[in-house]
């Protein structure tokens, strides 16, 4: 799909962002430039006025600024009008589009037009208005509203996850065009957990890569501790950022979900668990033999057992992995910390079906803006390389 920009000169309110023919996100923007167009056959994105090449390409015409960001070629132009193929027809869209598809949103997660009043502050029928408007502007009925109560229609439903998209997209690129208009210096503080590394669904390792391409002065502190203590250290202020499975919620702290991590219960080659069949294993047997408890989280792990003092206790992964590895005694451990141990023939997991878990890994962080610094710039990333669509944090009580 070629996008063709009106042809002329304008002063700009909002900045386009174009990766090959797809408009990815909208940020501030003072510039001055004149009219543009995307070349059909190349995809090129071009600035100015300029005459039609015979190849079917354009010559001497202004090319856009050119921004590599963490491998992908974004080309950035100022625009107040963008053009979309929507039922059949193209459809400008411009601030009060933006605006109504905001308040639907709005609508849709509160659960129906009155639920959403207090947080629109409008009337119901202003809100009804501009749905309606909305509809029509997209030639879509997106809900049905009256006695029976408030729903979507099909289209509305994708109407909103398209939204939901789009506008985490548009969150995504205004904080990363500020890290390339503002520099960012200071420091990033960042905790974590330990033995992490080997989890295939953890992108950390990307994410930071990511932000040290982007925010070059900006240095990087991450330190690793058990999860209660990542979070003490988040409330103190030594700490911006904490990624880890948190046995608790901590008062005052946000959190965003990135990923969950499977959690196995395991035995060593010398136990004599070890080559006894699982269908001669119940929480019973378990019971006779001496169990790990992490300090941290002794209640999680050992609450199926329903047994209060462990035979052993641990601070970390590697620590609860030579304990089962010695044979005497039997705990939990990561899916990926373990595999390699239960290829080598040292360990295996007993009644997967009984006893394991997945483990929801977060980051925690204190939005106070004292405290932030560059965080919100990683949150957007370390949210992007996860494949997450940023909502509301979850909050906890305060």
């Amino acid at each position: 799909m070629a996008l063709v920009l009106p042809g002329r000169r304008i002063k700009s309110t909002s900045l386009l962002a174009v990766i090959g023919q797809d408009v990815v996100g909208l940020g501030p923007a003072d510039e001055v430039m004149a009219d543009a167009q995307v070349i059909p056959k190349s995809g090129e994105i071009l600035i100015g006025k300029a005459d039609p090449h015979p190849d079917g390409q354009t010559a001497g015409a202004w090319k856009a600024k050119r921004y590599c960001l963490h491998g992908r070629n974004h080309v950035l132009f100022p625009i107040t009008t963008i053009m979309r193929k929507v039922t059949g027809g193209a459809l400008q869209f411009d601030t009060y589009d933006i605006r109504l598809l905001r308040i639907f949103v709005t609508i849709v997660e509160a659960g129906g037009f009155a639920a959403a009043q207090s947080e629109l502050n409008l009337s119901l029928s202003t809100i009804s208005s501009h749905v309606a408007a909305l509809e029509a502007r997209l030639k879509l009925t997106l809900c049905r509203r009256g006695r029976a109560g408030f729903r979507l229609t099909d289209e509305g439903r994708v109407v909103y996850d398209e939204v939901k998209a789009l506008f985490g997209r548009i969150e995504q690129f205004d904080s990363r065009m500020r890290g390339l208009k503002h520099r960012m210096t200071g420091t990033l503080s960042i905790g974590m957990t330990d033995n992490t590394l080997t989890d295939p669904t953890s992108r950390l390792t990307e994410a930071i890569a990511r932000f040290a391409d982007a925010a070059p002065d900006v240095a990087l502190t991450i330190v690793t501790r058990p999860p209660h203590e990542l979070l003490r250290e988040v409330i103190s202020g030594q700490l911006q950022l904490a990624i880890a499975s948190f046995p608790r919620i901590a008062l005052g702290l946000e959190y965003l979900d990135l990923y969950t991590e499977t959690q196995s219960f395991y035995c060593g080659r010398e136990h004599p668990l070890f080559s006894r069949p699982d269908a001669e294993i119940d929480v019973g047997v378990v019971r006779e033999f001496n169990l790990i408890g992490r300090y941290y989280w002794n209640s999680r792990d050992l609450k199926v057992f329903a047994i209060a003092n462990p035979k052993a206790i641990v601070s970390d992964m590697e620590a609860e992995a030579r304990l089962i590895l010695s044979g005497r005694f039997l705990g939990y451990l990561p899916d990926h910390f373990a595999d390699r141990f239960v290829r080598d023939g040292q360990v295996r997991s007993l009644r997967p079906d009984l006893f394991r878990y997945k483990a929801n890994f977060q980051v925690a962080y204190n939005r106070s803006p004292s405290r932030m610094g560059p965080a919100p710039f990683f949150l957007n990333i370390l949210a992007d390389v996860h494949g997450i669509t940023q909502e509301k944090p979850k909050r906890s009580p305060r």
